[in-house]
């Protein structure tokens, strides 16, 4: 069974539309995230949501950084950071687990016309 991760304004930064929250919250479980912001809440249970109607989630390793719809938490702990990702990656459009790869077509070559210049 996986542990539930609360992260508060002491463990994470958590913005809304940019806009730092000051009394915001955020839950993660596998496939599960909760954000309560200053002026209201979002939640989703991925895993009952379909792959084309989940939001997209993006992961940067470098900042500590995921971000959902349009809120962005970044987390202070890397330990958690990793913690939070394994449980929310898997549920992610971008996901290899969840999309098929695609083959990559080679594009064609134009060849542009020289003209002298007199």
């Amino acid at each position: 069974m996986t542990k539930l991760l609360k992260f508060s304004k002491i463990s994470a930064d958590i913005y809304a539309s940019n806009i730092l929250q000051k009394k915001a919250w955020v839950a993660i479980n596998d496939g599960y995230i909760y954000i309560s912001r200053d002026k209201g809440r979002s939640y989703w249970i991925l895993h009952n949501i379909p792959l084309n109607d989940r939001p997209i989630i993006y992961f940067n390793d470098k900042t500590k950084t995921i971000r959902i719809s349009t809120n962005k938490i970044i987390i202070k702990s890397q330990s958690k950071y990793t913690e939070a990702k394994k449980y929310l990656e898997p549920y992610s459009k971008k996901s290899k687990t969840s999309i098929k790869s695609k083959t990559s077509k080679k594009s064609k070559t134009s060849k542009k016309s020289k003209t002298k210049k007199k």
